[in-house]
Formats: structure tokens, sequence, C-alpha cells
């Protein structure tokens, strides 16, 4: 027996979602896709603006590591080790470390 897909949602902003069920394990999966290369754009031009010197951005968060933290309860150090880390730098609107 082979899994059967089907989308369940298919978002105009890149993201979509799809669920799969397999009958013989009799297990589902729902796998989430986002299109981050306008958010990764948003960025880079936010990075080449004058920071405030009361609030700085750090970084533009796709929506996949946000619902990422919220399943997961992250704290303000999971936050830090996620936007410090060198994979998701181009998410970081300024270079210094949180």
């Amino acid at each position: 027996m082979s899994a059967s897909r089907k989308t369940l949602l298919d978002w105009s902003q890149g993201r979509s979602e799809t669920f799969s069920w397999d009958q013989h394990d009799e297990t589902f999966t729902i796998e989430s896709k986002e299109d981050v290369e306008p958010l990764i754009k948003l960025a880079k031009d936010m990075s080449d603006l004058e920071p405030s010197k009361e609030v700085r951005h750090a970084a533009c968060i796709p929506k996949f590591v946000l619902d990422q933290s919220l399943r997961e309860r992250w704290s303000p150090k999971d936050w830090k080790k996620w936007a410090n880390a060198p994979e998701n730098k181009p998410f970081r609107t300024w270079p210094g470390q949180l």
C-alpha cells in the first residue's frame, strides 16, 4: 500500500501544507513549505538601514520557524541560538551577536 497525499493549504505568499497518510503504517505527516526568498531580500534591505539606538531589529523570521518555536516553547536562549546560527545569517538584519 502506498501513501496518499493531499494539499491542505496553498497560500498565495509562497507557503503550502501537504497532508500524507500512510495506510501501511497508519501514520500521517503534514509537510509545510515556505518560499523564504522574499524574506531574505527584506532582511538584506533592512540591513542597509541605520538602526535605532533604542530598538534594534535583529532578524526576519520565517513562519515555519515561528511555528516550531511555539510548538517547542522556545526560551529567549533558544531564540538567540537560532539567530546567531551561521545558517540563519540570511535572515539577520544586522551582523552583531544577540
